[in-house]
């Protein structure tokens, strides 16, 4: 589970389940927080071991509609059926096994993975979201050497930075599993280049990291794309979106964050 809420962070080739997965997972560790204080009761009362069953898998049922209901937000209804089917056979599989808790082995089991699984999922969240996030940040930011290194030569050759990089192949890739690709835009004689920064459920709820480069430290980022359209430059430019920014110990490159 620790590696499933790290994976989007990690490097290899885009996957676009990983948030997804990640999210799902630390909200086990974050909505399941009632599941420690039936284990302990639990242990505590353990003649009342097949109440304390029945309401786990009927509190654990309920998680995972919500579980699913969150996995189609997130992702669609193909994920929220897969979380759906897995889950409610897990559930169904312990409910058999959980019929005579003190007649099973998974019984006198069952509190202590109720108090252990949830906390530890918590605290890891907590512990490594600041570290796994900087070291996330600092090999995109790497990988995207080459990218800028190709666009100077291109102004070197031409006198003029490009006027768009879209096409239907990227070719310079951020190598972060949670990164899908770099943006480029043009601003005025220098550019920008961009990307979205992979973050913990908890770190500062809701808020959306984009990173970006500009050779001149003119740094542009915009929340909507209906403000070059309906803005004047100048109001674009007063209300780019974003609420806070931070330095990224990379020279040229800055954070921002958006709610």
């Amino acid at each position: 589970m620790t590696v499933g809420i790290i994976y989007p962070f990690m490097g290899g080739a885009y996957d676009r389940l990983a948030m997804p997965l990640s999210t799902l997972l630390q909200g086990i560790g974050i909505i399941g927080l009632v599941f420690p204080v039936l284990g302990i009761l639990w242990l505590v009362v353990p003649d009342k071991s097949r109440l304390f069953a029945t309401i786990t898998l009927s509190f654990a049922s309920f998680l995972t509609l919500v579980f699913a209901f969150m996995a189609y937000l997130i992702a669609g209804i193909f994920l929220g059926i897969i979380v759906l089917v897995f889950l409610a056979g897990t559930i169904g599989s312990l409910r058999q096994r959980l019929k005579n808790p003190k007649d099973n082995e998974l019984g006198s089991l069952v509190p202590a993975y109720l108090i252990v699984i949830p906390l530890s999922i918590l605290a890891i969240q907590l512990s490594i979201a600041k570290p796994v996030t900087d070291w996330s940040r600092g090999r995109t930011i790497a990988n995207a050497d080459a990218y800028i290194q190709d666009i100077e030569r291109f102004k070197s050759r031409n006198g003029y930075y490009p006027k768009t990089l879209q096409a239907m192949y990227t070719d310079y890739y951020p190598q972060t599993v949670g990164v899908e690709k770099f943006h480029y835009l043009p601003y005025g004689d220098s550019y920008n280049i961009s990307f979205e920064q992979p973050r913990f459920f908890l770190d500062i709820i809701g808020t959306k990291e984009w990173v970006v480069y500009n050779p001149k430290d003119e740094h542009r980022v915009y929340s909507h794309t209906s403000w070059f359209l309906l803005l004047s430059p100048e109001e674009s430019e007063s209300r780019q979106g974003w609420y806070a920014s931070a330095d990224t110990h990379c020279k040229h490159w800055k954070s921002f964050l958006f709610d």
